[in-house]
């Protein structure tokens, strides 16, 4: 009795080179998961965002930001709006606790400034956005509650136009109009330092800077700033316009012909002494009086600026 054995199978090297490279891609799938999920996660977001406000960097800060843009809500007024605050010198930080919530997360940082003795905590809470990063990883940013405040009211002269930032505020955010003021109300707007002033026939108001730091909060844009040039235009003006009511009053003119000159809440008492003079002190129509004047000295000195319907008095 004798048994022949089969011969052995020889295996192809073509084999162990597909085998090969199927699991080489599978570890590199794993790899570019692990990574993305770490590069993406919320733990690494919330590192970066506490790394950009310690260094001042409000540029890379705002980019971890979950914003919605509007008209005032952009990066530019946001680094605009932050310009005051100096970055936080540390010494160390860790991360003390975290946690995902599926929609939100959130993560503690313990860290100490420099020159500082005890220890301080910063929590950064995060919102998983709807867009995924590169179709699988989840798109975390941080929640922006903490810098923008709601309904933030300027009060302004009636007819003036509002800047922010120089930024002409749309009127669209027009929504109070009275004889003497107008509201203007910006729905978003960034909390810290910003710039404001506004203009009205010609003339701008002082640039008002303010720091908003709650919703609601409220400001009044209302002193006007003249120019030297503009004082002695408007020096000029109200001398012309004494010669001219003297000229008037000389020839005998009725008031009604020089009115417009004067501002509508002083034509009545003005009308009323410049009558007492033509009676009193000019010659025409028969009587006696002044023949010739001469204005030999002329001073005038500003009080405070109203606005009347919108105008300047």
């Amino acid at each position: 009795f004798s048994a022949q054995l089969a011969p052995k199978a020889k295996v192809s090297p073509l084999l162990f080179v597909t085998i090969g490279e199927a699991v080489l891609t599978l570890i590199m799938v794993i790899v570019f998961f692990v990574v993305g999920n770490n590069v993406f996660g919320y733990k690494n977001v919330a590192q970066t965002y506490f790394e950009a406000i310690c260094a001042g960097d409000w540029d890379t800060a705002y980019d971890q930001l979950d914003i919605v843009e509007s008209t005032f809500i952009n990066k530019e007024n946001f680094i605009a709006s932050q310009k005051n605050l100096a970055g936080t010198e540390i010494n160390q930080s860790k991360m003390v606790s975290s946690y995902d919530a599926g929609l939100t997360a959130n993560v503690t940082l313990q860290y100490s400034e420099r020159g500082a003795s005890d220890i301080s905590l910063m929590d950064v809470n995060l919102n998983k956005q709807k867009k995924r990063n590169f179709l699988f990883f989840p798109n975390w940013k941080v929640s922006s509650n903490q810098y923008v405040a709601k309904e933030f009211e300027v009060e302004v002269p009636a007819g003036a136009i509002l800047y922010m930032d120089g930024v002409e505020v749309p009127s669209s955010m027009l929504t109070g109009e009275t004889d003497y003021y107008d509201t203007y109300v910006l729905d978003r707007v960034f909390m810290g330092t910003h710039e404001f002033y506004c203009e009205l026939g010609g003339l701008k108001s002082s640039v008002r800077e303010y720091t908003i730091s709650y919703d609601y909060d409220w400001l009044s844009v209302t002193d006007f700033v003249i120019s030297q040039e503009e004082q002695e235009a408007l020096i000029q003006l109200a001398y012309d316009n004494v010669k001219l009511t003297v000229d008037a009053a000389m020839n005998g003119k009725s008031f009604d012909e020089i009115s417009s000159i004067y501002a509508s809440d002083s034509v009545d008492s003005i009308r009323s002494d410049y009558e007492y003079w033509c009676d009193e002190f000019f010659a025409f129509d028969g009587k006696e009086g002044l023949i010739a004047t001469e204005i030999t000295s002329f001073e005038a000195d500003f009080g405070s600026i109203s606005v009347d319907g919108g105008k300047i008095t």
